[in-house]
């Protein structure tokens, strides 16, 4: 079957047929995060980019950290990046787009944040994305949550690496 971009469009939580639905996942996944004092991470896929995301509530103290939703997005590294002008065009202005907080609802809000080790929200690159969980002896209450992009480049591979800390108790 052939996507085109329309088809596309309403795949993104902005379209009208999806208005709603983002916020009330986060605020699904952010009330469970409260009630059993835990750290929510999504993992996402996406085909041609490296990002990271975060949603949060506004109205909780800053130890509360457990009102932070990070997302992780990565793409199959079988995926050849888009290297065309129109490409790099659709980035730049997907950078630029990206630099604004949005407002989900009064105390909601979801932005994106610059990639580790980057001055870009959106990392044009075919990468893959590993998760460790670290039950390190520094942190009696928790673990760490690592990720690390490996993103390819015409010389190599660079490392992108990202911690998520757990929830304080």
């Amino acid at each position: 079957m052939c996507s085109t971009a329309a088809d596309d469009l309403k795949d993104h939580w902005t379209h009208d047929d999806h208005e709603g639905e983002r916020k009330r996942l986060v605020e699904t996944l952010l009330k469970t995060a409260s009630q059993k004092q835990l750290r929510v991470t999504i993992i996402s896929g996406d085909v041609h980019v490296a990002a990271w995301g975060v949603a949060c509530r506004k109205d909780v103290g800053p130890k509360d950290n457990w009102a932070q939703i990070q997302q992780l997005t990565s793409t199959a590294v079988v995926h050849p990046s888009l290297v065309g002008v129109m490409e790099r065009l659709f980035f730049h202005v997907l950078n630029n787009v990206a630099q604004s907080k949005q407002a989900l609802d009064v105390n909601l809000s979801a932005e994106m944040m610059l990639f580790p080790g980057s001055n870009r929200y959106v990392m044009p690159a075919r990468n893959w994305l590993a998760i460790e969980l670290d039950r390190g002896t520094d942190n009696p209450n928790g673990c760490k949550l690592w990720a690390t992009w490996r993103c390819e480049t015409k010389a190599a591979f660079t490392n992108h690496l990202l911690a998520t800390d757990p929830v304080n108790l």
